[in-house]
């Protein structure tokens, strides 16, 4: 699971005690500070619980890649071990201004040219605050993501959703301009602004954080950081040891997947930035 780029179970280990006096048989972690999920059932039920639970991940894993395959086909340049090595290095690059020989030559199997200021334009990113690049073809307002949403409505008499839609596909260019024609050619397409918002929404609308605490995990986190915060809330609604873990990764595969962290970008995000690249190499 690990090696094919799932970092819930990078840090994952597990206690198993044999001692028949012991109270507590079994204890699995996440690593870090994610703290101990244990149980005191029979150890037996507990590892078989284990086991089924690992498959099932492993499977739904794979299912879930296949999609991300699909819809974002410039990751089928790469091995999944290759993808996961882009994950890190990619945010390494962000973080040194710099980018390496390894993950250059990796890049260069989909396009011969990448050099530093191409990754930066296309992986760099603030998701909970995004400024305008250009607002208008006069004067740069600065206006931030709601803003330029609130405008499309208020002024140029948007449906919301469209509106939403219109600044996720157009970060690169976020002018008046562009997101209001994006609008009109794009509004009668439902699936599409659905697709979109629904990117938005992951970001902006968490069920099991407060906003305060999603944008400190989104800006300042690393992957264990948001494990913990999963783990801490699992393990005060369920009770089983088997409805923790399945609890934990269902989170894992609907939202934090989707979230940035400090030291890995997430496959969507690096199909996307992928297409966008090859989109530009191509034209």
């Amino acid at each position: 699971l690990h090696k094919s780029g799932c970092n819930l179970f990078q840090h994952m280990s597990m206690n198993i005690f044999c001692d028949p006096e012991k109270k507590i048989k079994l204890e699995f972690s996440f690593g870090g500070n994610t703290g101990l999920l244990t149980s005191n059932r029979p150890l037996v039920t507990d590892l078989e619980d284990v086991i089924r639970f690992l498959g099932h991940c492993e499977k739904e894993w794979k299912e879930h890649l296949t999609l991300l395959r699909s819809a974002y086909p410039s990751l089928n340049f790469f091995r999944t071990d290759q993808l996961v090595d882009l994950s890190c290095g990619i945010v390494d690059a962000l973080k040194t201004k710099t980018l390496s020989t390894q993950i250059r030559m990796k890049l260069g199997l989909m396009s011969a040219e990448i050099d530093y200021g191409q990754i930066y334009a296309t992986f760099h990113s603030d998701k909970t605050k995004v400024k305008a690049c250009e607002v208008t073809s006069k004067d740069d307002l600065g206006l931030t993501e709601d803003e330029l949403i609130e405008t499309l409505i208020s002024e140029f008499d948007i449906e919301k959703n469209t509106a939403i839609a219109s600044v996720v596909a157009n970060t690169e260019d976020l002018s008046i301009d562009t997101l209001f024609q994006w609008c009109l050619d794009n509004q009668s397409d439902l699936i599409e602004v659905s697709n979109l918002c629904n990117q938005y929404n992951k970001i902006v609308d968490k069920e099991l954080l407060s906003e305060d605490e999603f944008k400190e995990t989104v800006n300042e986190s690393n992957f264990l950081d948001h494990t913990s915060y999963m783990v801490e809330k699992i393990r005060k609604d369920e009770n089983s040891l088997s409805h923790k873990l399945l609890a934990i990764w269902q989170y894992f595969l609907e939202d934090v997947q989707t979230v940035e962290a400090t030291d890995f970008i997430n496959f969507e995000k690096l199909g996307a930035g992928l297409e966008t690249r090859a989109r530009r190499t191509t034209g």
